[in-house]
Protein backbone atom coordinates (compact mmCIF):
# COMPACT_ATOMS: atom_id res chain seq x y z
CA UNK A 1 0.00 0.00 0.00
CA UNK A 2 1.34 3.29 -1.10
CA UNK A 3 1.68 6.10 1.55
CA UNK A 4 -0.93 8.23 3.52
CA UNK A 5 -2.02 11.49 1.44
CA UNK A 6 -1.04 13.87 4.11
CA UNK A 7 -2.98 16.79 5.26
CA UNK A 8 -1.29 20.13 3.85
CA UNK A 9 -1.28 22.37 6.81
CA UNK A 10 -0.56 20.27 10.61
CA UNK A 11 -1.64 21.33 13.57
CA UNK A 12 0.93 22.06 16.64
CA UNK A 13 0.70 23.30 20.02
CA UNK A 14 3.39 25.70 21.04
CA UNK A 15 4.24 24.04 24.66
CA UNK A 16 4.28 19.98 23.25
CA UNK A 17 6.37 21.77 20.43
CA UNK A 18 8.97 23.33 23.53
CA UNK A 19 8.85 20.20 25.29
CA UNK A 20 10.12 17.99 22.21
CA UNK A 21 12.76 21.11 21.56
CA UNK A 22 13.93 20.40 24.98
CA UNK A 23 14.10 16.89 24.96
CA UNK A 24 15.58 16.61 21.63
CA UNK A 25 12.01 15.06 19.81
CA UNK A 26 11.56 17.22 17.18
CA UNK A 27 11.93 14.12 14.42
CA UNK A 28 9.42 11.42 17.02
CA UNK A 29 6.84 14.52 17.63
CA UNK A 30 6.82 15.51 13.85
CA UNK A 31 6.11 12.41 13.15
CA UNK A 32 3.30 12.19 15.36
CA UNK A 33 1.95 15.64 14.40
CA UNK A 34 1.62 14.10 10.55
CA UNK A 35 0.13 10.83 11.15
CA UNK A 36 -2.22 12.02 13.72
CA UNK A 37 -3.47 14.48 11.23
CA UNK A 38 -4.03 12.07 8.78
CA UNK A 39 -6.16 10.23 11.06
CA UNK A 40 -8.15 12.81 12.51
CA UNK A 41 -8.71 13.67 8.27
CA UNK A 42 -9.88 9.28 8.26
CA UNK A 43 -11.79 8.19 11.15
CA UNK A 44 -10.35 9.04 14.29
CA UNK A 45 -9.30 5.95 15.08
CA UNK A 46 -5.80 6.39 16.29
CA UNK A 47 -5.05 2.85 14.45
CA UNK A 48 -2.51 3.14 11.38
CA UNK A 49 -1.29 0.06 9.32
CA UNK A 50 2.40 -0.28 10.52
CA UNK A 51 3.30 -0.06 6.79
CA UNK A 52 1.44 2.88 6.14
CA UNK A 53 3.03 4.64 8.93
CA UNK A 54 6.44 4.12 8.19
CA UNK A 55 6.13 5.16 4.46
CA UNK A 56 4.18 8.34 5.78
CA UNK A 57 7.13 8.95 8.14
CA UNK A 58 9.23 8.69 5.27
CA UNK A 59 6.90 10.89 3.06
CA UNK A 60 6.29 13.49 5.96
CA UNK A 61 9.61 14.08 7.05
CA UNK A 62 12.02 13.31 4.11
CA UNK A 63 13.74 10.57 6.18
CA UNK A 64 15.61 7.34 4.60
CA UNK A 65 14.60 3.45 5.55
CA UNK A 66 16.88 3.17 8.56
CA UNK A 67 15.88 6.90 9.92
CA UNK A 68 11.77 5.87 9.93
CA UNK A 69 12.58 2.88 11.68
CA UNK A 70 14.88 4.67 14.40
CA UNK A 71 11.62 7.18 15.02
CA UNK A 72 9.42 4.50 15.12
CA UNK A 73 11.22 2.64 17.84
CA UNK A 74 11.96 5.91 19.26
CA UNK A 75 8.50 7.21 19.89
CA UNK A 76 6.96 3.37 20.83
CA UNK A 77 5.58 4.34 24.52
CA UNK A 78 5.56 7.61 24.20
CA UNK A 79 3.75 8.76 21.23
CA UNK A 80 2.57 5.61 19.75
CA UNK A 81 2.51 1.94 20.64
CA UNK A 82 3.81 -0.70 18.33
CA UNK A 83 1.02 -3.49 18.53
CA UNK A 84 1.73 -7.39 17.70
CA UNK A 85 -1.04 -7.57 14.95
CA UNK A 86 1.13 -5.28 12.74
CA UNK A 87 -0.52 -1.62 13.72
CA UNK A 88 0.54 1.55 15.21
CA UNK A 89 -1.70 3.08 17.87
CA UNK A 90 -1.52 6.71 18.26
CA UNK A 91 -1.39 8.56 21.56
CA UNK A 92 -3.83 11.13 22.01
CA UNK A 93 -2.85 15.27 22.50
CA UNK A 94 -3.62 14.54 26.03
CA UNK A 95 -1.65 11.81 26.65
CA UNK A 96 1.02 12.99 25.16
CA UNK A 97 0.85 16.28 27.24
CA UNK A 98 0.73 14.96 30.53
CA UNK A 99 4.04 12.62 29.71
CA UNK A 100 5.92 16.09 28.76
CA UNK A 101 4.41 18.07 32.01
CA UNK A 102 2.48 20.65 30.00
CA UNK A 103 -0.71 21.98 31.94
CA UNK A 104 -1.86 23.99 29.57
CA UNK A 105 -1.72 24.84 26.20
CA UNK A 106 -2.58 27.99 24.07
CA UNK A 107 -3.90 28.41 20.27
CA UNK A 108 -2.07 26.14 18.18
CA UNK A 109 -0.15 26.72 14.86
CA UNK A 110 -0.94 25.73 11.49
CA UNK A 111 2.07 24.58 9.74
CA UNK A 112 2.57 23.33 6.33
CA UNK A 113 4.00 19.86 6.15
CA UNK A 114 6.91 20.56 3.45
CA UNK A 115 8.12 22.87 6.41
CA UNK A 116 8.97 19.72 8.90
CA UNK A 117 11.65 18.16 6.17
CA UNK A 118 15.07 18.38 7.46
CA UNK A 119 16.45 18.13 11.06
CA UNK A 120 17.16 22.06 11.06
CA UNK A 121 14.21 22.98 9.47
CA UNK A 122 12.04 21.13 11.58
CA UNK A 123 14.14 22.49 14.80
CA UNK A 124 13.21 26.13 13.35
CA UNK A 125 10.14 25.47 12.57
CA UNK A 126 8.65 24.29 16.22
CA UNK A 127 10.91 26.84 17.91
CA UNK A 128 8.89 29.57 15.46
CA UNK A 129 6.03 28.58 17.58
CA UNK A 130 7.18 31.02 20.37
CA UNK A 131 5.65 33.86 18.34
CA UNK A 132 2.56 35.21 16.88
CA UNK A 133 1.71 34.67 13.36
CA UNK A 134 0.94 38.37 12.72
CA UNK A 135 3.14 41.65 13.27
CA UNK A 136 0.96 41.85 16.62
CA UNK A 137 3.41 40.00 20.12
CA UNK A 138 5.37 41.20 22.83
CA UNK A 139 9.48 41.45 22.78
CA UNK A 140 10.89 38.28 23.14
CA UNK A 141 14.38 38.11 24.15
CA UNK A 142 17.13 35.11 23.03
CA UNK A 143 17.26 34.78 26.48
CA UNK A 144 13.22 33.75 26.88
CA UNK A 145 13.24 31.54 23.89
CA UNK A 146 16.05 29.63 25.24
CA UNK A 147 14.32 29.36 28.49
CA UNK A 148 11.14 27.88 26.31
CA UNK A 149 12.63 26.05 23.64
CA UNK A 150 16.22 24.96 25.05
CA UNK A 151 17.60 26.63 21.90
CA UNK A 152 21.26 28.37 22.47
CA UNK A 153 20.82 32.01 21.44
CA UNK A 154 23.82 30.94 18.95
CA UNK A 155 21.73 28.33 17.25
CA UNK A 156 18.52 30.73 16.83
CA UNK A 157 20.40 33.16 14.88
CA UNK A 158 21.41 30.93 12.39
CA UNK A 159 17.97 29.12 12.37
CA UNK A 160 16.33 32.26 12.01
CA UNK A 161 18.96 33.39 9.35
CA UNK A 162 18.98 30.12 7.08
CA UNK A 163 15.36 29.19 7.47
CA UNK A 164 13.74 32.62 8.01
CA UNK A 165 11.18 30.66 10.14
CA UNK A 166 11.10 33.17 12.50
CA UNK A 167 11.48 36.93 11.41
CA UNK A 168 11.69 40.06 13.37
CA UNK A 169 9.06 42.73 13.00
CA UNK A 170 10.90 45.80 15.36
CA UNK A 171 13.12 46.78 17.88
CA UNK A 172 11.44 48.01 21.31
CA UNK A 173 12.89 50.40 23.41
CA UNK A 174 11.81 52.04 27.04
CA UNK A 175 12.78 55.33 28.30
CA UNK A 176 12.88 55.37 32.08
CA UNK A 177 13.48 58.89 32.76
CA UNK A 178 16.01 61.14 33.81
CA UNK A 179 18.20 60.07 37.13
CA UNK A 180 19.76 62.14 39.30
CA UNK A 181 22.63 62.32 37.83
CA UNK A 182 24.52 61.29 34.35
CA UNK A 183 26.96 59.40 36.68
CA UNK A 184 24.20 57.39 38.32
CA UNK A 185 22.38 56.67 34.79
CA UNK A 186 26.09 55.74 33.11
CA UNK A 187 26.66 53.27 36.37
CA UNK A 188 23.37 51.90 35.89
CA UNK A 189 23.66 51.21 31.99
CA UNK A 190 26.72 49.78 32.68
CA UNK A 191 25.95 47.01 35.37
CA UNK A 192 22.62 46.39 33.46
CA UNK A 193 24.14 45.80 29.96
CA UNK A 194 23.94 42.31 29.73
CA UNK A 195 20.12 43.17 29.92
CA UNK A 196 20.14 46.32 27.41
CA UNK A 197 20.12 49.01 29.73
CA UNK A 198 21.92 51.86 28.04
CA UNK A 199 22.33 55.49 29.46
CA UNK A 200 22.30 58.55 26.98
CA UNK A 201 22.44 62.50 27.24
CA UNK A 202 20.35 64.61 30.44
CA UNK A 203 20.89 62.08 32.66
CA UNK A 204 18.56 59.98 30.64
CA UNK A 205 18.29 55.96 31.15
CA UNK A 206 16.97 53.92 28.32
CA UNK A 207 16.74 49.58 28.15
CA UNK A 208 16.97 47.70 24.99
CA UNK A 209 14.02 44.56 24.99
CA UNK A 210 13.71 42.30 23.12
CA UNK A 211 12.81 42.34 19.57
CA UNK A 212 8.91 41.68 18.74
CA UNK A 213 9.02 38.59 15.78
CA UNK A 214 6.32 36.84 13.62
CA UNK A 215 6.54 33.12 12.71
CA UNK A 216 5.21 34.52 8.92
CA UNK A 217 5.23 30.77 7.67
CA UNK A 218 2.88 29.80 9.96
CA UNK A 219 -1.22 30.43 10.59
CA UNK A 220 -3.24 30.76 13.44
CA UNK A 221 -4.88 27.65 14.54
CA UNK A 222 -8.30 26.95 16.25
CA UNK A 223 -8.69 28.13 19.58
CA UNK A 224 -11.55 25.54 20.00
CA UNK A 225 -8.81 22.76 19.77
CA UNK A 226 -6.77 24.78 22.14
CA UNK A 227 -9.99 24.63 24.68
CA UNK A 228 -10.64 21.34 24.29
CA UNK A 229 -7.42 20.06 25.68
CA UNK A 230 -7.09 22.32 28.20
CA UNK A 231 -10.33 20.77 29.32
CA UNK A 232 -9.10 17.56 29.29
CA UNK A 233 -5.78 18.70 31.22
CA UNK A 234 -8.29 20.75 33.47
CA UNK A 235 -6.77 19.24 36.35
CA UNK A 236 -3.39 20.59 36.33
CA UNK A 237 -2.45 24.14 37.93
CA UNK A 238 -2.84 26.55 35.39
CA UNK A 239 0.62 28.25 35.19
CA UNK A 240 1.26 31.95 36.36
CA UNK A 241 0.78 34.81 33.93
CA UNK A 242 2.53 37.43 35.99
CA UNK A 243 5.72 37.61 37.89
CA UNK A 244 3.77 39.20 40.65
CA UNK A 245 3.93 36.86 43.84
CA UNK A 246 7.29 35.20 42.90
CA UNK A 247 9.83 38.46 41.95
CA UNK A 248 7.76 41.56 43.40
CA UNK A 249 9.69 44.35 42.21
CA UNK A 250 10.01 42.93 38.62
CA UNK A 251 6.53 42.49 36.55
CA UNK A 252 5.36 42.15 32.92
CA UNK A 253 1.83 43.82 32.33
CA UNK A 254 -0.85 43.96 29.25
CA UNK A 255 -3.46 46.37 30.20
CA UNK A 256 -3.58 49.93 31.83
CA UNK A 257 -5.31 48.67 34.54
CA UNK A 258 -2.92 46.08 35.73
CA UNK A 259 -0.32 48.94 36.02
CA UNK A 260 -2.22 51.31 37.84
CA UNK A 261 -3.01 48.79 40.68
CA UNK A 262 0.54 47.69 40.80
CA UNK A 263 1.42 51.16 41.26
CA UNK A 264 -0.68 52.13 43.80
CA UNK A 265 1.03 49.00 45.61
CA UNK A 266 3.33 49.79 48.53
CA UNK A 267 6.51 47.94 46.96
CA UNK A 268 6.03 49.73 43.78
CA UNK A 269 7.06 53.08 45.69
CA UNK A 270 9.83 51.65 48.03
CA UNK A 271 8.22 53.63 50.61
CA UNK A 272 9.10 52.58 53.80
CA UNK A 273 7.79 49.69 55.76
CA UNK A 274 6.75 48.29 52.38
CA UNK A 275 8.09 44.87 53.26
CA UNK A 276 10.08 44.77 49.71
CA UNK A 277 11.40 48.20 48.98
CA UNK A 278 12.76 49.39 45.12
CA UNK A 279 16.61 49.61 45.56
CA UNK A 280 17.46 49.30 41.93
CA UNK A 281 15.93 50.45 38.53
CA UNK A 282 16.93 47.04 36.64
CA UNK A 283 14.41 45.18 38.95
CA UNK A 284 11.57 48.41 39.18
CA UNK A 285 9.77 49.36 36.28
CA UNK A 286 6.36 48.21 34.13
CA UNK A 287 5.64 48.06 30.69
CA UNK A 288 2.94 48.24 28.98
CA UNK A 289 2.35 46.72 25.14
CA UNK A 290 -0.87 45.80 23.34
CA UNK A 291 -2.57 47.55 20.18
CA UNK A 292 -0.33 49.22 17.72
CA UNK A 293 1.29 52.65 18.13
CA UNK A 294 3.28 54.29 20.86
CA UNK A 295 2.80 52.19 24.24
CA UNK A 296 2.84 54.05 27.63
CA UNK A 297 4.75 52.56 30.54
CA UNK A 298 5.14 53.39 34.35
CA UNK A 299 8.31 53.17 36.21
CA UNK A 300 9.70 54.59 39.51
CA UNK A 301 13.45 54.59 40.05
CA UNK A 302 14.80 54.72 43.37
CA UNK A 303 17.88 56.79 43.63
CA UNK A 304 20.81 55.36 45.91
CA UNK A 305 22.24 58.93 46.68
CA UNK A 306 19.48 60.77 47.71
CA UNK A 307 17.40 57.83 49.41
CA UNK A 308 13.98 58.17 47.69
CA UNK A 309 11.73 57.09 44.87
CA UNK A 310 11.30 58.91 41.99
CA UNK A 311 8.38 58.54 39.53
CA UNK A 312 8.59 58.91 35.56
CA UNK A 313 6.62 58.06 32.58
CA UNK A 314 7.57 57.56 28.80
CA UNK A 315 6.47 55.33 25.78
CA UNK A 316 7.49 52.41 24.11
CA UNK A 317 7.80 52.99 20.81
CA UNK A 318 7.87 49.55 18.25
CA UNK A 319 10.65 51.77 15.69
CA UNK A 320 14.37 52.01 16.23
CA UNK A 321 13.60 55.47 16.94
CA UNK A 322 13.70 56.79 20.93
CA UNK A 323 11.41 59.40 22.27
CA UNK A 324 11.85 60.80 25.70
CA UNK A 325 8.61 61.32 27.84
Amino acid sequence: MGALCLPRYLEVFPELAFAALKARDEAVFSAWVAIRAWDSDRDGSGYVARDDFLDSVKQALGVGERQRLRIASAGDGRFWDLTNNGHVRLHSAEAVARMEGVERVSRPHLIRQTEFRGAARRRATLMATAYRTDKLGVPLTRRDIQALTGVAPASQRRLDRDHRQAVRVTPVFACLGPQVSQFYADTIGEEGKGLGFFSGRGKMLFRRHGDIRTAPEHRVGSSTAARRLNRALKGARRPATSSRGQRPNRSYFQGEKAVQSWMRDRRARGKVGSGAPCTHPLLDYSLVLGSPGPKRHRGNVLSEQMGASRLSGGSIHRGGAMRLP
